[in-house]
């Protein structure tokens, strides 16, 4: 629905509301439930009043540029900004600890990712954000899961050398302009296919602490 601008909720749903922006929310108002797509408004920030976000909530919103969320949430759930387009940056509070599967994949122009208190980053939440040059993660960050970065066509370098003790299976995979790379000394495996496709890499510094190189 590319073309939906806004939500409204008949007096008397008892399940669903929206606001005054035209966005739906569960009936007490503190879940973003669905985010209008063709909504042309390029920037939102949630407000404190929000205290969680369903699946897919932004999921295709052809227009929005920028996201920032405070204090009130804790993750960044499944397809949350999955294809959108636009996106260029986020910018995350400390409080939002795990951006689970799928969560900007095919943000294209995604560029600028800001998550200080992210520990956990699931299954390919960035696959295919072409835009984004480079990756630091900062030292709560402890867990990349498979295919985090796969196909990152533009990605050159990243910053694992503060906490991450776990990098999944094609982390990186086809991320053919990865150059640069920092890993933390206790890293105990590189994962089967993290690196795989990745033509630019030239020399790689094995940490001291890895036991274990999987297949590809």
């Amino acid at each position: 629905c590319q073309k939906l601008t806004a939500f409204t909720v008949e007096s008397g749903n008892n399940n669903y509301s929206a606001n005054s922006l035209g966005i739906l929310l569960t009936a007490d108002g503190t879940e973003i439930v669905r985010y209008p797509c063709g909504k042309t408004t390029t920037s939102y920030s949630v407000p404190a009043s929000i205290l969680s976000i369903e699946k897919g909530a932004f999921k295709g919103a052809q227009y929005l540029t920028s996201f920032s969320a405070g204090s009130s949430i804790s993750i960044i759930p499944e397809y949350c900004f999955a294809d959108c387009p636009a996106l260029q940056s986020v910018t995350l509070a400390s409080s939002v600890q795990t951006l689970d599967s799928y969560s900007f994949v095919n943000c294209d122009s995604l560029s600028s990712v800001s998550i200080p208190g992210v520990r956990q980053i699931n299954n390919y939440a960035f696959a295919q954000c072409n835009s984004l040059s480079s990756f630091t993660a900062t030292s709560k960050l402890t867990t990349v899961n498979d295919f985090v970065f796969v196909n990152c066509g533009a990605l050159t370098s990243v910053d694992f050398s503060l906490a991450t003790t776990k990098i999944g299976k094609y982390a990186f995979c086809n991320c053919k302009s990865l150059a640069s790379i920092k890993l933390l000394s206790t890293l105990r495996e590189i994962s089967e296919g993290t690196f795989s496709g990745c033509s630019a890499i030239t020399s790689f510094t094995i940490p001291a602490g890895v036991k274990t190189i999987g297949a590809y």
